[in-house]
């Protein structure tokens, strides 16, 4: 280790954090219980230590420099590294909380989050469970800064992003699916053209699920059918389909209870099951808090309960 690297404190790390989410040092100053000249000589003397300037002041407040949004993004792993260490001791003490910040995509936040955080939260009722959707580009940034312990759901299309591991830990059947009465729901068998030929409700645009219906049809060689309504949500899809003659591509066990009852009929195009599979994402390296390892097994039990059920 570099004589520099010994000379860096946590404390002037956690000011830069500081600076950075507040934009201006009086800010952080006041945020941090410091005067402005002391957190000014604090971040004066971290700069002369690198060799470096790590931001520069302007009319507009702190602008990071290359060097200075290179340093803040390793400091928020270290930041996160040592809550964990907390989180570590407080459970080794007996003291059951914490908090659990996970990313989820749409599909697997519908179908298994609930009911995994339900038994985590069943057995430590003080623990935090922060639920952040959004798709694999907007949050693996947020995992690689340490705003996110980890991700259960999509994984990149384009392949695995370098400084995080995937894990596979389960499949999601995908059906076409209309409601009884639909003109198609009679038809014992339905081809792609026939889809085509018939409004439909998408997934939301820049879903993975979108992506597949794409893949499909072009596979097909036939143009992406006609949208009547876009929906964002699995729950406002199954309710458009129970209300209109609308085809939908959908997860089989969203709609499973419909299927079950007869009020919704799946469309037989594939010979072969559809499926998407639902990644668990986390940075390399480091271990995460207890309350993470719990939740991450609590979200293993339910999928492979539902791969029995199924």
């Amino acid at each position: 280790m570099s004589s520099t690297k010994q000379r860096i404190q946590l404390k002037q790390l956690s000011q830069l954090l500081t600076i950075a989410d507040e934009g201006s040092f009086r800010k952080a100053a006041d945020k941090l219980n410091l005067t402005q000249p002391a957190l000014s000589r604090s971040i004066q003397a971290l700069e002369e230590n690198l060799q470096v300037i790590l931001m520069e002041r302007g009319p507009r407040g702190v602008v990071l420099t290359n060097f200075g949004e290179t340093l803040v993004k390793h400091s928020k792993i270290i930041d996160t590294a040592v809550e964990y260490a907390v989180d570590d001791i407080d459970d080794m003490r007996g003291e059951r909380s914490g908090v659990v910040k996970m990313g989820a995509g749409m599909l697997s936040g519908y179908i298994f989050a609930p009911q995994a955080t339900t038994r985590l939260l069943d057995r430590r009722p003080d623990t935090k469970v922060i639920v952040v959707e959004g798709t694999y580009d907007t949050l693996t940034p947020q995992l690689l800064e340490g705003d996110l312990d980890f991700i259960f759901g999509p994984s990149n299309p384009e392949g695995p992003v370098s400084g995080l591991c995937h894990e596979i830990i389960a499949n999601i059947g995908i059906v076409f699916a209309v409601r009884e009465g639909h003109p198609l729901a009679k038809k014992k068998k339905v081809s792609f053209a026939d889809l085509s030929s018939v409004p439909w409700i998408f997934p939301s645009q820049g879903s993975g699920l979108y992506q597949q219906l794409q893949s499909i049809f072009e596979n097909q060689g036939l143009p992406l059918p006609s949208s009547e309504i876009d929906v964002e949500s699995h729950s406002l899809t199954k309710a458009m389909l129970l209300s209109r003659d609308l085809v939908a591509m959908i997860p089989r066990q969203i709609i499973h209870f419909e299927l079950q009852q007869g009020l919704v009929r799946e469309l037989p195009l594939f010979s072969d099951e559809m499926e998407r599979p639902i990644y668990l994402v986390k940075r390399e390296f480091g271990d995460l808090p207890p309350a993470c390892r719990e939740l991450i097994a609590e979200l293993r039990a339910v999928c492979e309960e539902s791969k029995e059920e199924n």
